[in-house]
């Protein structure tokens, strides 16, 4: 939808990632929760942690999605400071709440190094092709 869109636009341009990739996580996020604003936050956490953690965004929207549905196992290597048992019996409110305090703020961190400028710039140069042609 037009409003989506204009989300996922917006989050490009403040994260550096490409709608080409925001797009298929957030429809992934969607598909799971089956609530807009939860994929929405759940896709911001998710690019904290991919940014604060080096897992690729897709394998943590992956490892957030299976969590929603109830299966922790694939968080352990996020280090949340749980016990393998911790982790079966956390709700994802839980879980989320965790991510947000360890992760929050890294991909903002991480565009103020010279790999991130260099990202947005990429960004940037990829959305005046697409729009030149």
């Amino acid at each position: 939808t037009p409003e989506i869109e204009r989300y996922l636009e917006t989050l490009e341009k403040q994260t550096g990632v490409l709608k080409d990739d925001l797009r298929p996580a957030y429809a992934n996020l969607a598909q799971t929760t089956r609530s807009l604003s939860k994929s929405q936050d759940i896709l911001n956490t998710a690019i904290d942690v991919s940014a604060g953690s080096g897992v690729d965004l897709q394998t943590v929207i992956s490892d957030l999605s299976r969590s929603y549905l109830g299966n922790n196992a694939s968080l352990g290597k996020y280090n949340l400071g749980l016990s393998k048992a911790e982790l079966k019996t956390t709700s994802f409110e839980k879980v989320q709440e965790l991510l947000n305090k360890q992760f929050s703020g890294q991909r903002a961190a991480y565009l103020q190094t010279y790999a991130g400028r260099l990202e947005l710039i990429n960004v940037s140069y990829d959305k005046m092709q697409e729009t030149i042609g």
